[in-house]
């Protein structure tokens, strides 16, 4: 799922980053904004319009938020393009 893709990715970020905050900061972006939508999602059936489902309602509002969350998407279907869980990284086409 999208939700364990997302934990593995942050476990295996996790030891980069300066501090215990930042790591948080990765995880909880992602548990407010992507998880009430594509946390049990199979990460190989997430497409464009899930991401685009996800990043719509606060792009306008919260650029930054945004921007965060887009990148973090992009690592956890990054990861699961890596790892054969899914065959596609629909990220770089939701602009």
């Amino acid at each position: 799922t999208f939700k364990k893709s997302a934990e593995a990715v942050h476990e295996t970020l996790r030891p980069g980053w300066k501090n215990d905050k930042h790591a948080d900061q990765w995880i909880n972006t992602l548990t407010t904004y992507a998880f009430p939508k594509l946390a049990e999602r199979p990460v190989g059936e997430i497409g464009v319009a899930d991401v685009l489902d996800v990043l719509r309602p606060i792009w306008t509002k919260k650029a930054e938020t945004a921007r965060r969350v887009r990148q973090r998407l992009d690592a956890v279907m990054r990861w699961a393009v890596a790892h054969g869980y899914a065959t596609s990284n629909p990220i770089d086409a939701a602009v």
